[in-house]
C-alpha cells in the first residue's frame, strides 16, 4: 500500500496538467482550482469510503456541468481524454519526469515564460505546489510492486467511463494506438488495455496509508465523543485496510483497546494499551509526554472495571508524571476525574480515609477551588466549565444551597456558550434536570432530556443521551405508564448493544421499571425472581442505579411483611452512608423515611416520629421536595395513629398542591389517602352522628378516597386500592348501600386477580 499515492491522487494530477496546459477556460477557473484545493488540502474523513474517496463520479459531477474549449463538449469530456492519454504503467513514470513543468520556480505562481499562451504553473510553495512535489517524491519511493498495483487500480478507477470516451473519441477509439487504448480485450498490466473486470474489488477502494492514519485518528475522535464501540462493519473495514499495510499503525492499537475496554474484555484492554504507547513511544519524538498519558487510560480503564485502588495507584503516578513533564493540561483533568470518582464511589474515601487518595486531591471543597482557580488562570474553558457543573452537583448531593447550585450551572452555561463548549452541554442539562426534579418541579426536569435528544444529540456521549432517555422513561414508570417506559427503552435508537457498560445499565434500568410495577402489583413471586436478576447491578452498577435497586428491594420486603429483614438492611444501608464521605444527602434522607415506614408496618409508627421529622426538616432546609413529601406523608401516617387528625388535615392541605407538581402517582394517592383519613377522624371528633355536617364530611371523605384510588389504579397498587376500596365498602354499610359495598368488594377481587396472575 502507498503512503500517500492514490487513483484519485493520479486522476486530480491530470486534472491540474489538464489546468496547466490552458485548456480550460476562464469560467471554469475558479470551480476547478476550488475543487482541487479541498482535495488537495489534508481534512480528516468523517467515514469509512464506499468507494474511492476520489471516484471517477466525484470528477464527473464536478466537471460535466463546467463548459470546455471546443464546442458541444463538457470540461469532464476534456478530463477523460486527459485521463485515457495516460495509456500505460512507463507513461505514469514518464509523467512524474515531468511534473516541474507545470511549477514555477519563483515563490508566487506567474504564467511562465514558454509556457504559450493561457498556460499557468503552480508555486512551488502553494497548497498545489506541494501537492505535485510530494506526488514526484512518494512516486519515486515505492516499490515496484505497489507501484504495479496502484496502475491496475486507476486503471479500474476510469474503466466506468470508457464507453463514454469512446463514444465521443470514436477516432481516438478505433485506432491501434497504445495512447487511445481499448479498456476490454487482451493486454497486459503493464497497458491500460487489461481486462478491469479481473481487477480485485478491493482495487477499486484503494487508499493510502496517510489516508488510513487519518481515517483512524477520526475513529479514535469519535470513540472517545460518543464513548461506544465502532460498528461492526466499520470495525471489519478498518481491521481490512490496516492489514495491508505492512507496520500496523499504533492507532489501530488504541482502536483495539478501546473494543476491548467497551466489550468488557479486561486483560486484553490493558494489553492493547501497552502495546499502543510502547510503539507511539517508539516512534514518536517527544516519547516522555506520553507516559502520563498511559497511566491516565489505565486508572480510567481500572475504575470502570472496579479495581479502584488500582486505579487510585495508577492516577497517583499520572499525577506526579504530568507535574515533572509540566503538562498542566493532564494535571488538571488527573485531579478533577480523581474528583468526580470519589463523589461517585463515596466508598472510595472510605478506602482511602487519609490515604493515598486524600494526599492526591485534599478536601473536595479544597480540590474544586484549586481547579477553579487553575482554569481561570490558564483560561481553560472546558475545566473551567466542568468544574462549576462539579460545584453545582457537590452543592445538591451535600444538601447545600439550591441557587447557588443553580448559580454555578448557569455560569457553565455562559461559559459553554460564550466558548462554543458544545461537549459539556449534554452534561450541563442533564444535571439540570436532576436540580429540578430535586424542587419537585417535574414537568420542567422532563424538558431537558428532550432538549438533549432533540437539539444536542450529535454532540453528545451515548452515556449522556441513555442516561436522559432512563430519566424520561422512569417518570413515565411514576406515572404508571410503564408500558411506555419498557417500549421507550427497549426501541432506542442508541447504540448500546455493543457496548457492555451501557448495556447493562440499559437493562438495569429496564429491569427496575419491571420491579416497581410487580411490586406495586404485590406479584411477589415476579418481584423475587426480577430483583435476583437485577441482584449483580449491584456490584458494578451506576450509583445511582444501585440506589434505586437497594430501595426497591426494602419496599418488596415491606410489602412481604419480611420488617425484620428490611430493618437490618436499611441500617446497614445508613451505617454505610455515615462512614462514606461526599455520600449524596437524598439517598440518607430516603432511608430515613424508608426506616419510618417499618415502623409504621411493624405497629410501632411512633418510634419513628423523630426519624420523620429529623428527615423532613434537612429536606426543606435542602429544598429537597420529594424527600420532603415522602418524610411528610409518613409523618402523617404516625399523627393518624396519635389521633392527631386536625393537624394531619392541616399539613397535606399545605402539600398536596405541590407535591401533584411532582407527578408521582404512588405520593399522591397516599396524602389523599391520608387526608380522607383525618376528615374522617376530623368528623368523628367533631360532628354527631346523625348531622348534616357529618354526611358532608363523609361526602369529602369519598371524594378524597376517589382520588387515591384513580392515582393508585394508574400505577397498578393493588394494596393501595383494596385500601380505599374497603373504606369505601365500610362508608357504603354505613349508609345502608349494600349492593354498592358488595360492588366495591368485587372489584377488589377482579384487580387482585388480574394484577397477580
Amino acid at each position: 500500500m502507498s503512503r500517500f499515492l492514490t487513483p484519485g491522487r493520479i486522476a486530480l494530477l491530470e486534472l491540474l496538467v489538464l489546468y496547466s496546459s490552458g485548456a480550460v477556460p476562464q469560467t471554469a477557473t475558479k470551480p476547478v482550482l476550488s475543487f482541487v484545493i479541498s482535495h488537495v488540502v489534508a481534512t480528516v474523513p468523517t467515514s469509512l469510503p464506499s468507494e474511492s474517496p476520489l471516484s471517477i463520479e466525484v470528477f464527473e459531477s464536478a466537471l460535466s456541468s463546467l463548459p470546455s474549449l471546443h464546442p458541444g463538449r463538457s470540461l469532464f469530456d476534456d478530463f477523460l481524454i486527459q485521463l485515457f492519454a495516460l495509456h500505460s504503467f512507463d507513461h505514469m513514470y514518464t509523467r512524474v519526469e515531468c511534473l516541474d513543468s507545470i511549477l514555477s520556480n519563483e515563490s508566487r505562481g506567474t504564467p511562465g515564460t514558454g509556457l504559450g499562451k493561457g498556460k499557468a504553473r503552480f508555486a512551488r510553495t502553494s497548497p498545489v505546489g506541494q501537492f505535485v512535489r510530494r506526488y514526484a517524491i512518494e512516486f519515486k519511493r515505492l516499490q515496484f510492486s505497489d507501484a504495479l498495483i496502484l496502475w491496475q487500480a486507476f486503471v479500474a478507477l476510469r474503466h466506468p467511463q470508457a464507453e463514454r470516451w469512446k463514444m465521443r473519441n470514436p477516432e481516438a477509439a478505433r485506432s491501434g494506438r497504445p495512447e487511445e487504448p481499448q479498456l476490454v480485450g487482451e493486454g497486459t498490466a503493464y497497458h491500460g488495455t487489461s481486462n478491469s473486470s479481473d481487477l480485485s474489488q478491493d482495487m477499486k477502494v484503494l487508499v493510502s496509508i496517510n489516508e488510513v492514519e487519518r481515517l483512524l485518528e477520526c475513529q479514535v475522535e469519535w470513540l472517545q465523543k460518543s464513548g461506544v464501540r465502532l460498528d461492526e462493519p466499520i470495525h471489519t473495514k478498518l481491521q481490512e485496510m490496516v492489514k495491508e499495510i505492512a507496520t500496523t499503525p499504533s492507532l489501530a492499537y488504541f482502536i483495539s483497546f478501546f473494543e476491548h475496554w467497551r466489550s468488557g474484555a479486561y486483560t486484553s484492554a490493558i494489553d492493547s494499551l501497552h502495546r499502543y504507547f510502547d510503539y507511539t513511544i517508539q516512534y514518536s519524538t517527544g516519547a516522555k509526554g506520553y507516559y502520563q498519558y498511559a497511566l491516565l487510560h489505565l486508572a480510567i480503564l481500572h475504575a470502570d472495571f472496579g479495581c479502584f485502588d488500582e486505579a487510585v495507584e495508577a492516577m497517583g503516578e499520572c499525577i506526579a508524571t504530568a507535574r515533572e513533564n509540566q503538562d498542566t493540561s493532564c494535571l488538571n483533568f488527573a485531579l478533577s476525574w480523581l474528583l468526580h470518582l470519589r463523589r461517585a464511589h463515596p466508598e472510595i474515601s472510605r478506602l482511602h480515609r487519609g490515604g493515598e487518595l486524600s494526599s492526591l486531591v485534599g478536601g473536595e471543597s479544597d480540590g474544586l477551588a484549586f481547579l477553579l482557580h487553575k482554569a481561570r488562570e490558564g483560561k481553560l474553558w472546558n475545566l473551567l466549565s466542568g468544574t462549576l457543573l462539579s460545584e453545582a452537583t457537590c452543592e445538591v448531593m451535600q444538601g447545600g444551597n439550591i441557587y447557588k447550585a443553580l448559580e454555578h450551572i448557569y455560569a457553565s452555561s455562559h461559559v459553554n456558550i460564550v466558548h462554543d463548549i458544545r461537549s459539556l452541554i449534554p452534561a450541563q442539562l442533564v444535571l439540570q434536570s436532576a436540580v429540578f426534579g430535586r424542587l419537585g418541579q417535574t414537568h420542567l426536569s422532563l424538558q431537558f432530556p428532550d432538549i438533549l435528544q432533540d437539539s444536542y444529540a450529535a454532540e453528545a456521549p451515548v452515556e449522556e443521551r441513555l442516561r436522559a432517555l432512563c430519566r424520561t422513561a422512569y417518570a413515565m414508570a411514576y406515572k404508571g405508564r410503564y408500558d411506555e417506559a419498557l417500549r421507550l427503552l427497549e426501541e432506542t435508537n442508541l447504540p448500546v448493544k455493543r457496548t457492555l457498560k451501557l448495556t447493562h445499565q440499559l437493562m438495569a434500568f429496564m429491569g427496575v421499571v419491571k420491579l416497581k410495577r410487580e411490586i406495586h402489583r404485590c406479584n411477589f413471586a415476579a418481584a423475587t425472581h426480577t430483583m435476583h436478576q437485577l441482584r449483580p447491578f449491584l456490584d458494578f452498577g451506576e450509583p445511582d442505579i444501585v440506589f434505586e435497586i437497594q430501595l426497591l428491594e426494602l419496599r418488596l420486603l415491606v410489602r412481604r411483611s419480611e420488617l425484620s429483614v428490611a430493618f437490618e438492611k436499611v441500617e446497614s444501608l445508613l451505617d454505610r452512608n455515615k462512614t462514606s464521605e461526599g455520600s449524596d444527602l437524598n439517598h440518607t434522607l430516603t432511608l430515613l423515611v424508608v426506616k419510618a415506614s417499618v415502623f409504621a408496618a411493624a405497629g410501632v409508627p411512633v418510634k419513628g416520629f423523630s426519624i420523620a421529622l429529623r428527615a423532613a426538616s434537612t429536606a426543606h432546609k435542602a429544598h429537597n421536595m420529594p424527600c420532603l413529601f415522602e418524610a411528610l406523608k409518613a409523618l402523617c401516617d404516625i399523627l393518624v395513629d396519635l389521633g392527631e387528625y386536625s393537624a394531619v388535615v392541616d399539613l397535606l392541605e399545605g402539600i398536596l398542591p405541590m407535591a401533584l407538581e411532582s407527578e408521582d402517582q404512588y405520593l399522591i394517592g397516599s396524602l389523599y389517602a391520608l387526608l380522607a383519613e383525618g376528615h374522617n377522624g376530623q368528623g368523628n371528633d367533631s360532628y354527631a352522628l346523625d348531622s348534616k355536617e357529618r354526611a358532608q364530611n363523609i361526602n369529602v371523605v369519598t371524594g378524597y378516597l376517589d382520588k387515591a384510588k384513580e392515582a393508585f389504579l394508574q400505577i397498578e397498587d393493588l394494596r393501595g386500592c383494596q385500601e380505599v376500596l374497603t373504606k369505601k365498602a365500610l362508608i357504603f354499610r354505613f349508609r345502608g348501600e349494600e349492593v354498592q359495598a358488595q360492588e366495591t368488594g368485587d372489584m377488589s377481587d377482579s384487580l387482585r386477580r388480574n394484577w397477580t396472575r
